[in-house]
């Protein structure tokens, strides 16, 4: 058992992703702190993973401290901290009202944030790892504009977090992991979005084992989803203006008035999964690569045909 004896915090433990996680911890032997906003929801887990159960609100900075202690005073120790919170508004940005952005920053950043602060003061050699969004957090999906905001700003956050950590000589980790889209209850009224795009939707079981190895090999950055996040990612860092684009030219695969010409398809109820302008037709632009792609420096279309092993991506400088 990787984790035998660990002590492992789970914070909102009581979504799909957070009780999958718990319970692949437990699995592998550690000993569970759950908490969530209303530690009562967490009663039935906590009895079958002979887990304790607190309660934390990332919103407050006195929760979280308390958090922090109660745990400590429990255990004595933390190794891990699985942050498994979110929220999550898809709609135009002139539909957000003030709350709505306020929320989100919240939870998904300054949240974050605070827990990340109070919790590496008392960790030593410890992971405190962070769910974030899809395709590495910083996939300008469109009517994502307020929660890709705050993902993005989180994961900016874990780099300068562990550039700080290596300077001063500390071993504990900060953490970004992106899931794939999971079987959910809260996930389950987009699916038909994910499916038109071809993207694979996952059970919660298999996210959190990706997590549980994540933790285990102490990475900074964990991203699920294949050759298709890989191609989104790719597309969207070409540049308006660059090469044959007009400036004022809009991405390709992500150009909201195209897709509404070509159609909008609708959920079983009747409604588009993101918004009436994106439907099952416009979503499957997303799965092409955009033409429009600089070729690398040694001409080769492709990663497979010069055996990079991606180093175009990363530094194609070096690939001459």
């Amino acid at each position: 058992m990787r984790f035998h004896d660990k002590v492992v915090l789970v914070v909102g433990a009581s979504g799909g992703l957070g009780a999958a996680i718990a319970a692949a911890f437990a699995a592998e032997g550690a000993q569970l702190v759950l908490a969530a906003r209303r530690p009562e929801t967490l009663a039935p887990l906590a009895a079958r993973l002979d887990a304790t159960a607190l309660a934390a609100d990332l919103t407050d900075t006195a929760s979280l401290a308390a958090l922090r202690d109660a745990t400590l005073a429990a255990h004595n120790h933390l190794d891990v901290v699985v942050n498994a919170t979110g929220h999550d508004v898809r709609k135009p940005l002139t539909e957000h009202t003030s709350e709505d952005l306020w929320r989100t920053l919240d939870v998904n950043l300054l949240g974050a944030m605070e827990l990340t602060r109070l919790f590496l003061s008392v960790m030593n050699d410890g992971v405190i790892l962070h769910l974030g969004g899809f395709a590495d957090g910083r996939l300008a999906f469109p009517y994502y504009s307020a929660d890709v905001a705050s993902r993005a700003g989180l994961r900016a956050f874990v780099e300068s977090v562990n550039r700080e950590l290596a300077l001063e000589g500390r071993r504990s980790l900060v953490a970004f992991f992106s899931p794939s889209p999971a079987d959910t209850p809260a996930e389950r009224p987009f699916h038909p979005l994910w499916r038109a795009m071809g993207t694979a939707i996952v059970p919660p079981e298999r996210v959190a084992a990706e997590v549980i190895s994540a933790v285990a090999r102490r990475g900074p950055f964990t991203v699920m989803g294949g050759p298709l996040t890989t191609s989104l990612r790719r597309a969207q860092r070409r540049r308006p203006g660059a090469g044959r684009r007009p400036a004022d030219a809009p991405l390709r695969g992500i150009d909201a008035p195209r897709l509404r010409r070509r159609g909008a398809g609708t959920t079983a109820t009747g409604q588009s999964p993101w918004h009436p302008a994106v439907g099952e037709a416009g979503a499957k632009r997303y799965r092409r690569l955009d033409p429009g792609l600089p070729a690398p420096p040694c001409g080769a279309t492709a990663r497979r045909d010069c055996g990079s092993e991606g180093r175009h991506r990363r530094r194609p400088d070096r690939h001459r």
